[in-house]
């Protein structure tokens, strides 16, 4: 009992990755300093939202030394009430190389099915020069900020007769609304020929049901083939089944509840 993918929320962003590249800056000593961001790119998920943003010197000073970093508006796609820095001043401490700022991602601003760039521009002191990258982007995605819930398929032999929705404490359907006619009957036949699938979302907290309907009255249990549905809770800290049913479905509907806080 299958269908494709239709509502899958990035958390890129699983989007849930870090990344970065990045090249070893030549610490030659002498004067005067060379600046350069550490990274080419860095990629933000949901999973870790605040990430630092570092700015190198090619030597050490007796003294603190304040490097301001901009934002490049025409280069960037980013929206500004999706990320905010701790400061535009960068602070290489007296004695090292390296200062940082830090920059978070509010994931519950980013619109669906979208993904930015933030281009940070780097204002050169005028008794420095350019290292390396005078500039650096900052790459994120849409990403579910609720709670992320899978649901695994597997189907019996006969798929067609499968067919299934989500409704929330309010009886309204939150997921499957392709699987129900404008009356709200069920729709079969959208997992003909398919033998397992999984479909995401994003759900607030709450409680939910998920329904399943086999339309000749014997679920997918067990005379002909034995089909199960999984219901997952994604997160940063791991995996959690919730819900688990194979040869309870044996009849027309069955009823499942689950809660998400």
């Amino acid at each position: 009992m299958r269908y494709k993918n239709k509502y899958i929320t990035i958390i890129m962003l699983a989007f849930i990755l870090v990344s970065c590249e990045e090249d070893l800056i030549r610490y030659t000593g002498g004067n005067p300093a060379s600046y350069s961001f550490k990274n080419e790119t860095q990629v933000i998920g949901v999973c870790e939202p605040t990430q630092q943003v570092a700015v190198e010197s090619t030597i050490k000073t007796d003294s603190d030394r304040s490097i301001t970093v901009s934002i490049d508006e025409e280069a960037s796609s980013a929206e500004t009430d999706e990320y905010s820095f701790s400061s535009f001043q960068v602070v290489i401490p007296a004695g090292k190389f390296i200062g940082t700022t830090e920059i978070t991602v509010d994931f519950a601003e980013v619109p669906d099915n979208i993904e930015r760039e933030l281009v940070l521009n780097l204002e050169i002191p005028s008794n420095g020069t350019l290292n390396t990258r005078g500039n650096t982007t900052i790459e994120y995605a849409s990403a579910c900020a609720l709670n992320e819930v899978t649901f695994d398929f597997v189907l019996d032999d006969y798929p067609e007769e499968f067919s299934y929705i989500i409704t929330n404490s309010d009886n309204l359907i939150v997921g499957g609304e392709e699987n129900v006619d404008a009356d709200g009957a069920p729709v079969f036949g959208n997992f003909a020929e398919v033998d397992s699938f999984s479909d995401t979302f994003c759900f607030p907290n709450g409680d939910y049901t998920l329904i399943l309907i086999d339309a000749f009255g014997d679920g997918f249990c067990c005379d002909f083939g034995n089909g199960s549905a999984t219901i997952i809770s994604n997160s940063c800290s791991g995996d959690e089944v919730l819900e688990e049913i194979t040869s309870d479905f044996n009849v027309q509907i069955l009823q499942v509840p689950f809660s998400l806080n």
